[in-house]
């Protein structure tokens, strides 16, 4: 009997063929949307990148993600704007088995010491918010997202509220993430 074979494809970052389950799939739809494919199964275009922020930093930097999916990317002050950034790191943390997902999942991370960032969803009730920052203070930092529990469910495939990154390298990326969204959203508002 022949072994089965593994399929390999080839990270846009790194340049290293690897089994195709352990990379993060980026597909263009017929319509030419840009989304993350975490099934590996969504119709289009793909493009491959490893789990890690090096390899995202260094596909966005070239244009290789670009480029394998036959889009074009606006320049760097207008991809800022595009929504979904956060999501897009949030992806990766959990394609890479470095996102905790749920209350109780996040306290046991945080009491472990494993948890490097701790994310709260924008509709998160005051009391769950509370909670959270008491377990959280002096350990970990607790950020809010700007995304519903709803948006947030394309990662956890139910709503979730509450998040927490155990990689330091991609606790970068989000904390980095939400920067540029938080100066966009300021810069988007008319002064008062």
């Amino acid at each position: 009997m022949t072994p089965k074979k593994i399929p390999l494809r080839r990270c846009n970052g790194c340049g290293e063929s690897k089994p195709k389950k352990e990379l993060v799939r980026v597909v263009r739809a017929g319509d030419g949307t840009v989304s993350l494919d975490l099934t590996g199964k969504k119709p289009g275009r793909g493009a491959y990148v490893c789990p890690s922020a090096a390899c995202l930093a260094k596909a966005r930097k070239a244009g290789r993600i670009a480029r394998a999916l036959e889009v074009s990317i606006p320049g760097r002050k207008k991809e800022r704007r595009m929504p979904g950034n956060i999501l897009f790191a949030l992806s990766l943390c959990r394609k890479a088995g470095a996102l905790v997902m749920g209350f109780y999942a996040v306290k046991d991370s945080v009491s472990k010491g494993k948890a490097q960032l701790v994310l709260c969803a924008g509709d998160l009730s005051e009391g769950t918010r509370r909670r959270v920052g008491a377990f959280c203070e002096d350990w970990v930092e607790v950020a809010d997202l700007p995304e519903t529990q709803f948006a947030l469910a394309q990662i956890s495939k139910k709503p979730t509220g509450v998040f927490a990154v155990t990689d330091p390298e991609l606790a970068k990326l989000c904390r980095k993430n939400l920067a540029a969204q938080a100066a966009n959203q300021k810069e988007e508002r008319p002064c008062q």
